[in-house]
């Protein structure tokens, strides 16, 4: 089985959810990937039982690729009751077999809620949405799946080529999952001094600032809308309030996150990211990428 981890639970301003997470093979399982499954959203009202599939605005099970992606669902949830909380798990289906799965734990979107917290996080997504923000795609970069048939070396466990249009560079066949909305604030003059041998020197480093999700990973993507600008991620840092279970000055890693704050450095447009189809289909060359990627590992979805 693979493991899946990093989930996020969050309860957005129309008071519905969003659930994100992250998978990878297992070490005892070195043959499996997250290509072979799909996953499947739960939801109780009780942290231990009654966990029933959540489904989209179409009534619909929501099932997610995990070829394809993103690992990152919107069920068709509504919580007006602050006073009630609702508990996520995310089930990996193993697409051979449906009769083989495994769930997650079980998350909320948080244990106490806080109207201080909650009014601030308010505040930091309509800065970025009306006033600060404009609009661009987050592409989550793969960190397991089928490896490029083109240059992934078996013996090596390294790329053959740099620019690789295949996997665009990350070793993982296509590389990026589907694109996700997102609002960010660019700065793209901040300057930074370093100190060297020969004095000092003025430096250009690319920020970006946006809400708390998705959660944003170093090597992930962003793609301005407006220009097709498109940026690699370096490092995040984030905002953070503290968790109210732990006392409003503890700033443990349990405490909310606010905003992230993104260090970028922009890609030449030779650079194979570059090749990364963001509308359409998202595997270049057209085709149906679950197809694409059964053909390469034998692994058919069903």
């Amino acid at each position: 089985m693979i493991q899946v981890y990093n989930i996020v639970v969050d309860k957005t301003t129309h008071d519905t959810f969003k659930i994100s997470w992250m998978a990878r093979r297992a070490s005892s399982s070195p043959l499996e990937s997250v290509d072979d499954y799909n996953f499947k959203i739960l939801f109780s009202e009780d942290p231990v039982s009654d966990f029933v599939f959540a489904k989209d605005i179409n009534n619909t099970e929501i099932i997610i690729d995990g070829a394809v992606g993103p690992l990152y669902a919107e069920p068709s949830l509504k919580d007006y009751n602050r006073n009630r909380e609702r508990y996520f798990k995310v089930r990996a289906i193993k697409k051979s077999d449906v009769n083989i799965y495994s769930d997650s734990a079980a998350y909320s979107n948080s244990d106490i809620y806080d109207g201080v917290i909650g009014t601030i996080k308010f505040a930091e997504q309509m800065l970025n949405n009306y006033f600060i923000g404009e609009k661009a795609y987050l592409m989550k970069r793969k960190v397991d799946g089928a490896r490029c048939p083109d240059c992934w070396n078996q013996y090596t466990f390294r790329r053959t080529k740099t620019n690789c249009s295949t996997c665009h560079g990350t070793g993982f066949f296509d590389g990026f999952y589907k694109p996700i909305n997102i609002q960010i604030a660019m700065d793209i003059n901040p300057k930074v001094a370093e100190q060297s041998q020969t004095g000092e020197i003025q430096t250009t480093n690319i920020k970006g600032r946006m809400s708390h999700f998705p959660l944003v990973a170093p090597r992930d993507m962003v793609i301005l809308q407006s220009s097709n600008n498109r940026f690699t991620i370096i490092n995040v840092d984030y905002t953070k309030l503290p968790n109210l279970s732990l006392g409003r000055n503890s700033f443990s890693d349990d405490g909310h996150i606010v905003s992230q704050i993104l260090n970028m450095s922009q890609l030449n447009p030779s650079d194979a990211k570059f090749d990364v189809v963001v509308l359409g289909q998202d595997i270049r060359g057209g085709g149906s990428p679950s197809s694409q990627v059964a053909a390469i590992t034998g692994v058919a979805n069903v």
